[in-house]
């Protein structure tokens, strides 16, 4: 399982600001890697 700090680092690696929005969204995805976009959505 990733954490809050791997997502970050994904966020810097791709020269992008790190968020709580972008974070909370890698760790919605990551939690559940095949849901479509309502899942996420609501996992967000």
């Amino acid at each position: 399982m990733s954490s809050a700090w791997d997502h970050a680092n994904r966020l810097r690696v791709a020269d992008l600001r790190v968020t709580r929005p972008r974070v909370a969204v890698l760790a919605a995805v990551n939690a559940n890697p095949h849901a479509d976009t309502d899942t996420l959505y609501g996992a967000v």
